[in-house]
């Protein structure tokens, strides 16, 4: 039986990047990281991230520097999962 694998996934607005790590492990450096998910699967996090980048190509792109704020990643992430925005 496989593994499953769960992360937290963290989102940098001024840099465009995620970060994902183990739920049970903190990002030392939080500063300018918001939590867009406190605990995700890993088949999850790989369908949200290509979701990102089939809305915000831009941010595949090394020369851009303007990318979506936190509050749109995360609504994004509500979307994709189903939960209200309410």
């Amino acid at each position: 039986m496989e593994e499953i694998k769960y992360f937290r996934l963290e989102y940098n607005e001024k840099l465009g990047k995620f970060h994902y790590d183990s739920f049970s492990k903190r990002k030392e450096d939080i500063i300018n990281w918001e939590t867009i998910a406190m605990v995700i699967k890993q088949s999850e996090l790989e369908q949200f991230l290509k979701y990102v980048s089939e809305i915000y190509p831009s941010m595949n792109d090394t020369s851009e520097t303007i990318f979506p704020k936190a509050i749109q990643i995360k609504n994004l992430f509500n979307r994709f999962s189903g939960i209200s925005e309410l």
